[in-house]
């Protein structure tokens, strides 16, 4: 992460349970976290927002999250499943 250093500090909460994977946007403007319900959580790390939900997983039992290489996608997985969501 080039610009790691001058990113700012937040805290990004989920609604339920644990997060139980995070990413970082390939572009390192967004943050988005998976919990064990499936609740999925973005933060615009610039805007120091966050972004409306893309969506619920459903629960999970290893929850995993990943960006697309070009930022506009997140997949998820962790319940014999991967949903494909796109990034607003």
């Amino acid at each position: 992460m080039t610009g790691a250093a001058s990113l700012p500090s937040v805290v990004l909460s989920v609604n339920h349970d644990c997060v139980g994977g995070i990413t970082i946007s390939p572009d390192e403007r967004l943050i988005a976290a998976l919990d064990t319900v499936g609740n999925i959580a973005i933060y615009d790390l610039r805007a120091q927002s966050p972004l409306p939900a893309v969506g619920n997983h459903g629960p999970t039992v290893f929850p995993n999250i990943a960006f697309s290489p070009d930022g506009s996608r997140l997949v998820t997985s962790g319940d014999r499943t991967i949903k494909i969501w796109g990034v607003p």
